[in-house]
């Protein structure tokens, strides 16, 4: 994973998984059994579903996860307009890749407004597993986060 962005937050070190919805994240959150993960979306996704679907999603699963720690992460790629469009509809975390054409000042905006709204930037995830598209994901996903938890010590 690269360095993590001047004036982003550090991702903590939990298994990540990209999910696809409610029934995903569920699933995730009841094979962690209380260990803590991170659920991130695909990137750019919001373009697509809306900043506002993932804010829901959330308000979901925090109420699934009966206080299992976990980060939910919406993944806006390179797209400045997407986390804009995230932090109006109160996504709290939000992962961004900077484009190189963005100024520094830019950047530092992105981070004032991300901090006026409550919200917190953070590099992209480098996920290793994403169970919308594997056959039998259930299975797979249990192998796969049981063997990250325990590699993890967790």
């Amino acid at each position: 994973m690269s360095a993590t962005p001047s004036g982003f937050a550090a991702l903590p070190p939990w298994p990540c998984v990209r999910i696809d919805g409610a029934a995903a994240g569920q699933l995730v959150l009841e094979l962690a059994a209380g260990r803590p993960v991170i659920l991130t979306s695909s990137p750019g996704i919001a373009g697509l579903a809306g900043a506002g679907w993932w804010a829901a999603l959330g308000e979901g699963l925090q109420q699934a996860a009966r206080g299992a720690p976990f980060l939910l992460l919406l993944d806006a790629a390179d797209q400045t307009g997407q986390v804009l469009a995230a932090l109006r509809a109160g996504v709290p975390a939000i992962a961004f890749a900077p484009p190189p054409s963005l100024p520094d000042d830019g950047i530092g905006r992105l981070l004032g407004l991300a901090a006026a709204h409550g919200a917190t930037l953070y590099q992209r995830p480098a996920c290793t597993i994403e169970p919308c598209w594997i056959r039998n994901r259930d299975a797979s996903l249990r192998q796969w986060l049981s063997q990250q938890l325990d590699i993890k010590g967790m």
